[in-house]
């Protein structure tokens, strides 16, 4: 069974000098060698920073003095280490205090205090390792460091570890970087370690401006982002990225157009539920689709069961989801429908044809997947046989009983039973 140190490694690149200090540190620690396990470990992050400064640009309010001193001391053997661990403790510089505060110099790492105080824990367990001191280290401790390092190692970057993963979220999506179909879970997963709490706001607003600069008309990849961090990632994570929608109302509804279970995630009041399917739903693309999971899962009172049914059905449409078709049949929909299609109607205008033409998807929606009667067959016929019919009706009728022989029998049957004509233009019933 791997250690969830060696899978992280696995989607984790570090330096090539780094690497296999890590590796090492994983053979010493399966063998019971504690203090060489926790060596290793920690200089495998020493080296992984001394690398990330050495190819990195400088902090934009760093003294450039200050800067090639530094490199030059990693360069050099004997005190690398400290220049390291230097690096890591230095902090930002300011004047002032309050809103006149102003920051005068940068630190090499935008890190927290608590990271830097773990850092220097760490060093201490290091100094144990390597002076023999009295301090027992146990596999726990290993364990402990190697879950620092995969919570925070991505953090320690000269940008932050928010930019420096909103740099990958960009590579991502150039298509010249990144192959299409390429996994975003990887980078999802980073979100956790690279980005503090109190930032995540801040990265939505910046992670969304990324999807944004592509060619997403349809926001296929701005869903399918919004998809893969609600699917894998921390609680804390799905509800700040939930309260970030919930105040963007388009995001919002574009998604819920995708996914309408996301509704239930919206910790919405009966009140907001209301007044959500009520004014957001009926303009969107696939009404029925919210409506459906809004029903499923038990959103809407059984109260206002009735009046939603009306009020969806107003679009004079059906669908083709069976799972949604099974719920909405459940709550009475289809009944709801078929008289607002079949009975409601004034059928004596003259140009009732057009009336038809207009809803044609509802009324063939209606006879592909509901059961049929003769009220149905008798409409259908009488207005196929008028003088002005509706075109659209006869052809989408006719592809249906040409590709499906139940229904095309289905309704043969029942003109031959209540003795109704059958028009020429469904020449496929003849």
């Amino acid at each position: 069974m791997k250690l969830l140190i060696e899978k992280w490694l696995e989607d984790h690149k570090l330096p090539e000098a780094a690497e296999p200090l890590i590796w090492d540190a994983i053979i010493c620690y399966k063998s019971g060698a504690y203090r060489a396990s926790l060596l290793m470990s920690y200089l495998g992050f020493l080296v992984t920073i001394k690398h990330r400064i050495l190819i990195g640009n400088k902090p934009n309010l760093l003294p450039l003095q200050k800067w090639n001193d530094k490199l030059s001391g990693l360069r050099n053997e004997d005190q690398w280490e400290a220049e390291v661990y230097s690096a890591l403790q230095k902090k930002e510089t300011t004047t002032g205090s309050g809103p006149s505060r102003t920051r005068t110099e940068d630190p090499y790492f935008p890190i927290t205090d608590g990271v830097r105080q773990q850092i220097t824990y760490w060093k201490d367990r290091r100094n144990d390792c390597a002076h023999n001191k009295d301090n027992i280290i146990i596999a726990a401790h290993i364990e402990a460091f190697w879950s620092f390092l995969m919570s925070n190692l991505p953090k320690m970057t000269l940008e932050g570890g928010m930019v420096s993963l909103l740099l990958k979220l960009d590579a991502y999506y150039d298509p010249n970087q990144t192959a299409a179909g390429t996994p975003l879970a990887p980078i999802v997963a980073e979100i956790h370690s690279s980005v503090e709490q109190s930032e995540l706001p801040s990265f939505w607003t910046e992670a969304f401006t990324v999807v944004g600069g592509t060619n997403d008309w349809f926001h296929d990849l701005r869903n399918a982002f919004i998809f893969e961090v609600l699917r894998s990632s921390t609680i804390a994570i799905k509800g700040s990225l939930i309260e970030f929608i919930k105040r963007d109302e388009p995001k919002m509804l574009s998604y819920i157009d995708i996914h309408p279970e996301f509704v239930q995630m919206l910790d919405y009041s009966e009140q907001e539920i209301r007044a959500f399917w009520k004014t957001k739903t009926r303009q969107r693309t696939n009404p029925l689709k919210i409506y459906a999971s809004l029903l499923r899962n038990n959103l809407i009172p059984d109260a206002e069961i009735e009046e939603a049914n009306n009020f969806f059905a107003e679009k004079l449409e059906y669908t083709k989801d069976g799972l949604d078709r099974d719920i909405l049949n459940q709550k009475g929909f289809d009944k709801v429908l078929y008289k607002k299609l079949f009975t409601d109607p004034d059928r004596s205008y003259w140009k009732f044809w057009e009336t038809i033409n207009s809803t044609v998807t509802g009324y063939l929606q209606y006879v592909e997947f509901l059961p049929l009667n003769n009220d149905i067959v008798q409409f259908i016929c009488e207005e196929l046989s008028k003088p002005y019919f509706s075109y659209y009706l006869a052809q989408g009728l006719e592809n249906i009983f040409q590709n499906n022989a139940g229904k095309k029998q289905e309704f043969k049957n029942i003109a031959t039973l209540g003795s109704i004509a059958i028009p020429d233009r469904l020449p496929s019933l003849a």
